[in-house]
């Protein structure tokens, strides 16, 4: 009898993700018998648990969620270059009999931007970030990957902002990166291109971005990573100037592709079919009616 592929996404809480329902749409638009499902791990018990899930024949990998990104990197065998780079893993699979930690973010932030921007208008770009944690981190790798001239980075920790710019420095050579004092994120120096929130801030439960976009000129592109509530007050606001925006579902189905395709082996559809099945969940459970 042939065994079912079997994924999981980990992290505590869980509760909230939406990736169950992201990779079983998937599986049941390929018609893959395959199963995806979440579960609660403590970090205490990680290691343990995880091992043994990898000893599962099933079993073909893991998304990690926080609170266990820089955690997952201890537990594997091999570790790529993207998940050294950003100091955390959002992907564990099997290959070879080794546990393999990889990070999708990188790719699935740029991807989207890349639909809106081409790389010649990214690399002229002046971008703005606001966040300091593991998130950010994969942000500012992918804008340097793209050679975006000009990074400025603002977290209501300026200390922090100011630790994960000199922890770059260090591991990715980037140069073009600055921070600015939280006090002044409502006047940031020059033009503004892109505005990023790459930050938990407008998320259910957490208080909203406080910051006016008065000062992003009408062409700027604002670009919320919070997917719950679709429409963030970041959003809202972005919208109520006529700023182009794009959400968070987008990073999240984005960054979801290549580990579907390390999971069941084959690339997940291309359509919106997925993106409306999300949207549709999101708007019923923000009515409550899910």
């Amino acid at each position: 009898m042939r065994t079912i592929p079997r994924a999981l996404v980990i992290g505590d809480p869980i509760a909230h993700s939406l990736s169950p329902l992201l990779h079983q749409t998937w599986l049941k638009q390929t018609k893959i018998n395959g199963r995806y499902e979440k579960k609660n791990i403590a970090y205490k018990d990680l290691s343990k648990k995880l091992k043994a899930l990898f000893q599962d024949d099933g079993f073909v990998g893991a998304n990690i969620t926080l609170p266990h990104k820089r955690a997952a990197l201890q537990i594997a065998d091999e570790v790529t270059t993207r998940a050294e780079k950003t100091g955390s893993a959002n992907l564990l699979y099997k290959k070879n009999n080794k546990i393999i930690a990889d990070n999708t973010d990188i790719a699935g932030f740029i991807t989207p931007l890349l639909k809106r921007r081409s790389g010649q208008q990214l690399k002229q770009a002046s971008v703005l970030v606001f966040g300091a944690g593991g998130v950010a981190r994969a942000v500012l790798i992918a804008l340097q990957n793209a050679d975006v001239q000009q990074i400025t980075l603002c977290n209501r920790s300026n200390e922090r902002a100011e630790k994960l710019v000199e922890s770059l420095d260090q591991k990715t050579g980037i140069t073009n990166l600055q921070t600015l004092d939280w006090k002044n994120r409502n006047k940031p120096k020059g033009t503004v291109d892109l505005v990023v929130n790459a930050s938990s801030a407008g998320m259910t439960g957490v208080e909203s971005l406080d910051v006016n976009l008065d000062f992003c000129q009408k062409e700027a592109l604002v670009y919320d990573l919070v997917y719950k509530p679709l429409l963030t007050p970041f959003i809202l606001q972005a919208s109520s100037k006529n700023l182009k925006v794009i959400d968070g579902l987008e990073m999240l189905i984005s960054q979801a592709r290549p580990c579907f395709k390390v999971f069941f082996g084959i690339e997940p559809p291309k359509d919106t079919f997925v993106r409306n099945k999300l949207e549709s969940y999101l708007i019923k459970e923000n009515d409550g009616s899910e």
